[in-house]
């Protein structure tokens, strides 16, 4: 997803934005220019250009250290085979905007004094029929490419579409996946507080368990690992419970095992207690959904990839 400041920087730069797959598109004269956002708050800015007729008077990169010797700390040029790309580094709204007005000038002065052309991201050609969304990312295509792309896409998505999967090793991978953050869950809960960390922990034990061996994360497969985290966030609080009735009638000569399968009786006969375990059970599935969610959909995203594929200038 874009951010309200990719937005912003879209209006301001006059670049086209897509909220939804997270970048923006325009062009440096005749240059087609991506700019996407990265999880950490860097921005990288990608283009798709060539020498004409003649090579240039000096790279690129040697250009922008003489032009622009106030770029800033974390600024990175990287040379691609038909492009580059240039990372910048996380800084305030204002400043990103300067930065990037003062990086497409110096680009545009030199592509100018060179002659760069357009081309393919993939192949070079010099008459790129656009940009194109290609799956989650974004590049210069000629037509011939674009065919290309398109029938890879759409082949990877009929490919995953008819990979099986299996429910019940999923199920069994969902809740030992999610084993680490039931223990996590009752050490915490010992020491008298309830972490979000330990419901990241579950919810993203059961998906990540689930896809190993399940094979395949799909809708079912990750409503199933849901499923298998409100169930072992049970499992965790109903521990919690018997080790707190261990601590009062162990040394009378109840086991662990004993307490244990006695919280239910006790929540039914103790309705403060039982108010007491809905109340931490309610604040638990906050705390796990709040906790889990970025990353759990993310694991969904890397495991069904978009197959989008579509020209956007």
């Amino acid at each position: 997803m874009l951010s309200k400041h990719g937005q912003k920087l879209a209006a301001d730069m006059n670049l086209l934005p897509y909220p939804k797959e997270g970048f923006l598109c325009g062009k440096i004269g005749d240059i087609p220019v991506i700019i996407g956002e990265l999880p950490d708050q860097r921005l990288v800015v990608r283009l798709w250009a060539k020498p004409g007729d003649a090579a240039p008077s000096k790279e690129l990169e040697d250009f922008l250290r003489m032009e622009l010797p106030d770029l800033p700390k974390g600024f990175q040029c990287k040379r691609e085979e038909y492009g580059w790309a240039f990372l910048l580094p996380p800084m305030m709204y204002r400043k990103k905007l300067e930065t990037i007005h003062s990086l497409f000038g110096a680009l545009s002065q030199y592509f100018s004094e060179n002659g760069m052309v357009p081309c393919c991201a993939h192949c070079g050609s010099p008459e790129p029929a656009g940009l194109y969304q290609c799956g989650e990312g974004a590049a210069s295509f000629c037509e011939n490419c674009a065919a290309e792309c398109s029938q890879a896409l759409q082949s990877a998505a009929a490919e995953r579409k008819n990979k099986p999967g299996n429910l019940l090793l999923g199920l069994i991978g969902a809740v030992i996946g999610a084993v680490p953050g039931v223990v996590l869950w009752l050490l915490i809960y010992r020491l008298g507080y309830i972490a979000a960390v330990c419901g990241l922990l579950l919810a993203f034990g059961a998906v990540k368990g689930y896809s190993i061996l399940g094979k395949r994360l799909d809708k079912k497969g990750t409503v199933v690992s849901v499923i298998v985290s409100v169930v072992m966030l049970t499992a965790a609080l109903m521990l919690c419970y018997g080790w707190a009735l261990y601590d009062v009638f162990g040394p009378e000569g109840f086991s662990f095992l004993d307490c244990i399968l006695a919280v239910p009786t006790t929540l039914a006969v103790y309705p403060e207690i039982l108010a007491s375990f809905v109340g931490e059970f309610i604040i638990g599935l906050l705390l796990t959904g709040v906790g889990s969610f970025a990353s759990v959909k993310r694991l969904y995203q890397q495991a069904n990839p978009s197959t989008a594929f579509r020209k956007l200038v």
